[in-house]
């Protein structure tokens, strides 16, 4: 795991992988791109390579009066050992389970998603593919208003009925996306918007390999429609209708089943369908 340089008296570990950084180094990366990435202008190789050696320093722990002494041929060997930054994002937990604005807290989903309903997948997944699509920061917001939520109570009674499911959170409701989603806008630091952002896209990755009958397998062909594409060819406000009924119950139950256990039963129906057509 990760990649030990020795210098001086000193040993550091730097990351190999988006999993093996910690909350800090994350929410720094975070940072480094979003300024990087937000400027509106079209990015320069030179401020590229420049963010790239900001990013190494930061990882090497290296003060910059010895930094500044680290010659090109050292930076040639020491730069591949974070370019996992510039691939594809293999995140698949939850780096930021909470963050304060403006004094208030605000809990995230567990790793994976793991107890989040499929109501909250839907929602979510609808504002992630608006903002890649229009590049609006409000449908990015809305994203982050639909994963983090206030912190619900009396979780000690549910720990004694032993019916909690680990998550912090308030339950999912969409009426109460709007005004948090406009806070955010408003006061949110943008690295944590960033944070969001790449957890979701690993999240959402990760669940598009492993449900391969639900999604098309990414090609250099489809690519870019298989990240875009929402459930059925009728969206996913049409598979949580198609699912409601004796297996889940009412819209609303639907919307309220785990997001994995319904991809299940959607995965296993589309198997089911396509052994009875051979």
């Amino acid at each position: 795991m990760g990649n030990e340089i020795k210098y001086g008296r000193k040993k550091v570990n730097i990351p190999s992988d988006w999993n093996e950084l910690t909350k800090k180094q994350y929410l720094f990366v975070c940072k480094v791109f979003a300024e990087l990435l937000t400027k509106g202008e079209k990015i320069s190789s030179s401020e590229f390579y420049g963010s790239k050696i900001v990013l190494l320093k930061y990882f090497l722990k290296m003060p910059l009066s010895k930094f500044q002494y680290v010659d090109a041929e050292q930076l040639a060997c020491l730069l591949p050992l974070i370019e996992f930054l510039d691939k594809d994002i293999t995140l698949n937990k939850n780096l930021v389970p909470s963050f304060y604005c403006l004094g208030f807290k605000y809990y995230g989903p567990k790793d994976e998603m793991d107890s989040s309903t499929m109501g909250e997948f839907v929602s979510a997944d609808t504002y992630f593919i608006k903002s890649q699509n229009t590049h609006d920061e409000l449908m990015m917001c809305k994203l982050i208003a639909t994963l983090y939520r206030p912190k619900q109570r009396f979780i000690f009674i549910k720990k004694w009925l032993g019916i909690w499911d680990g998550d912090m959170r308030q339950k999912y409701n969409q009426a109460t996306i709007e005004r948090r989603a406009l806070f955010f806008k408003r006061y949110l630091n943008s690295k944590y918007q960033w944070s969001t952002l790449y957890f979701y896209m690993g999240f959402r990755k990760h669940n598009v390999t492993t449900f391969t009958n639900l999604f098309p397998k990414s090609t250099d062909a489809n690519e870019k429609n298989v990240h875009k594409k929402i459930g059925n060819d009728y969206g996913w406000a049409g598979t949580i209708l198609e699912m409601a009924g004796d297996k889940f119950g009412d819209l609303k139950k639907t919307e309220e089943v785990n997001w994995f256990t319904l991809f299940v039963e959607m995965s296993r129906q589309i198997d089911k369908s396509q052994q009875q057509h051979h």
